[in-house]
């Protein structure tokens, strides 16, 4: 065995409940090494997020910051951004336009769940793709995937059914977008719209998520990547930014309830059913800073007062709760 990984395989036999062998890993490569020869090889990379941890996208920004690798790449396609503002993207991320990014944030603000998108690190990513499409001559492109949404007149009944609807509505724009044009891309998008087979949840209902819809309408070759998230039933002493392929792997088969609750326990897949590689992430915490703009734009948290009323349910609580603890009140 290769000595600079016997280290990372002592921490992984604690992987699961029951001992690992050792024998039966397959040998864990790093991140960008294994990314590259994906697109190499005619793939779409489908990369699970971790919403409030900056991690996958400053991993996704350390692999475009390679030159080399950064010329693989014609598209990232991001979950964070209503498509309703693709010309805005465009104007912004690929021609370099003089705007503010006050006129930019509605990319991700004016989304369904923009909550989640409050982060300094999605302003980042979108601020650099800028910065290196002025530097370099090949031309990255930032493809907003979620269908697009007015919220002036959005209702909350819009809204549920823009919900219900989303999975295939990312389907159609990616499709459009990046498949039919055999653009290169990366897909950004929550863990869980990354499987690559429909599974049954907690709730005992079956769920196709984005991957597996685009496998099966589209015959699309995706190289799925699952982060370590809080909650993973995986132990692992490694810190550094390993993927570990999973066809071959111990881990990867193991029953996929057996990893994430959210999974129903009558679930018959294999972790490797459903993502290529395990991604292992110095910390599972989200602690990722919010924007100076989602904390100081009163503008904008008139806006999250109006919609928490709109949305109603367990979605406008969160969004009072974090108005709450932000010392944030309603505008008199």
């Amino acid at each position: 065995m290769n000595t600079r990984w016997s280290g990372f395989f002592c921490g992984l036999m604690l992987l699961c409940c029951s001992p690992i062998s050792v024998a039966e890993q397959s040998e864990p490569q790093p991140v960008n090494e294994l990314l590259a020869q994906q697109l190499a090889d005619g793939k779409l990379v489908a990369l699970g997020d971790v919403h409030g941890s900056p991690l996958i996208v400053q991993q996704l920004l350390a692999f475009l910051a390679e030159p080399q690798h950064w010329q693989q790449v014609d598209d990232i396609a991001v979950e964070f951004g209503n498509s309703r503002y693709q010309a805005v993207a465009d104007r912004y991320v690929v021609d370099g336009a003089a705007m503010d990014l006050s006129q930019v944030r509605p990319i991700w603000r004016d989304t369904l769940y923009f909550m989640a998108w409050q982060y300094d690190v999605y302003e980042q990513l979108v601020q650099q793709l800028r910065q290196w499409n002025q530097t370099r001559t090949h031309k990255v492109r930032l493809v907003l995937a979620e269908p697009p949404l007015d919220w002036s007149s959005l209702t909350a009944q819009g809204w549920q059914q823009q919900v219900a609807q989303r999975e295939q509505g990312y389907v159609q724009i990616i499709t459009q977008q990046v498949l039919q044009p055999k653009r290169r891309g990366i897909l950004l998008f929550g863990t869980f719209h990354m499987m690559k087979q429909p599974v049954v949840m907690q709730n005992g209902e079956s769920f196709s998520s984005l991957v597996a819809l685009l496998r099966q309408q589209q015959d699309a070759d995706i190289y799925t990547v699952w982060p370590r998230i809080a909650g993973d039933k995986v132990s692992a002493q490694a810190t550094a930014p390993y993927l570990l392929p999973l066809a071959s792997s111990a881990l990867g088969a193991q029953p996929f309830s057996h990893i994430t609750a959210r999974v129903g326990g009558s679930e018959p897949a294999l972790l490797r059913d459903v993502a290529d590689a395990y991604q292992f992430l110095a910390s599972t915490a989200r602690k990722a800073p919010y924007s100076h703009a989602a904390l100081t734009d009163t503008v904008w948290h008139q806006e999250l007062q109006r919609r928490a009323a709109i949305v109603g349910g367990r979605s406008g609580q969160q969004i009072q709760q974090w108005l709450t603890q932000h010392a944030i009140t309603a505008p008199k």
